[in-house]
């Protein structure tokens, strides 16, 4: 149950952004080394989710393929299992739910979609609300305005009433 809810929730071990660096022969982005082209595969990930390290080698670190954090100068397990299982990235981060065998290029495009929609989503709430607002607004006046002209045919009769209408419309 607990390891389902670690899975639900947006950590980074469930994010498709979390890869390992070899800190010995370091990325080179001219170089055509290809390291970091495709995601931590789930192996790796279910023995993250145990608290399991122990598979890392020394000149190995964790980090987030956006460099929102980076592990090159970790502390040990604690501090791994502060940044990747305990901290919740909700929309605070480039979150994308873990896809395995997709390329880090991919899912980087993909990402940009979501926070875009999800962008969009939040005008499309904003602007519901608006017109909620502007249509309680024209009602409660379309109310005044009868409660108004119905309390004048009260006070002036029925002539009385047609004709403050006929004003009132034109």
């Amino acid at each position: 149950m607990l390891k389902n809810l670690e899975k639900s929730k947006k950590i980074c071990s469930n994010c498709h952004f979390l890869a390992v660096r070899n800190l010995v022969t370091p990325y080179v982005p001219w170089s055509g080394n290809t390291e970091y082209t495709i995601s931590m595969p789930q192996s790796l990930r279910d023995k993250i989710m145990n608290r399991d390290f122990t598979w890392m080698k020394e000149e190995q670190s964790l980090f987030c393929y956006f460099n929102v954090w980076n592990q090159n100068n970790s502390n040990g397990k604690a501090e791994y299992e502060n940044e990747i299982l305990q901290i919740n990235r909700l929309d605070s981060c480039f979150y994308f739910k873990f896809r395995p065998g997709m390329l880090f290029e991919a899912a980087q495009e993909l990402e940009k979609r979501d926070a875009s929609y999800r962008e969009s989503a939040k005008d499309r709430k904003l602007t519901k609300r608006t017109i909620i607002i502007a249509l309680i607004t024209l009602i409660t006046l379309f109310l005044d305005i009868l409660i108004r002209l119905i309390q004048g045919w009260k006070s002036a009769g029925l002539f009385g009433f047609i004709r403050d209408l006929i004003h009132f419309i034109f």
